[in-house]
């Protein structure tokens, strides 16, 4: 996740955060859907709009570690974890795993 630059398209603003916070360089597909959220601790709050697409990373390419990204891994849809970096992203899993693009 990350804020798009200024003109920057959503499609290319996931592609270079996806880069930036796991060295992964991926192809961005479909959209998958929009959730609103909450960002930070400010009063009040913050709204965000968040938007999350299919992407596909080249099956040599490993994730590596930044100061974005803790934890990482690769995961069968069966065995997704139930904690994830923000509400609104077991959201997004959750219509993915209902949704055509995951079988």
């Amino acid at each position: 996740g990350g804020f798009c630059e200024v003109d920057e398209h959503p499609r290319h603003t996931a592609r270079r955060e996806t880069w930036e916070e796991t060295g992964l360089d991926v192809k961005i597909g479909e959209c998958l859907g929009m959730w609103g959220d909450t960002y930070g601790d400010a009063q009040p709050a913050e709204y965000t709009l968040n938007i999350y697409f299919l992407a596909e990373a080249g099956y040599t390419q490993q994730p590596r570690r930044t100061d974005e990204a803790v934890e990482f891994g690769w995961f069968a849809r069966e065995a997704i974890p139930e904690e994830l970096a923000f509400p609104h992203v077991r959201q997004a899993v959750a219509a993915w795993v209902d949704s055509a693009w995951a079988s």
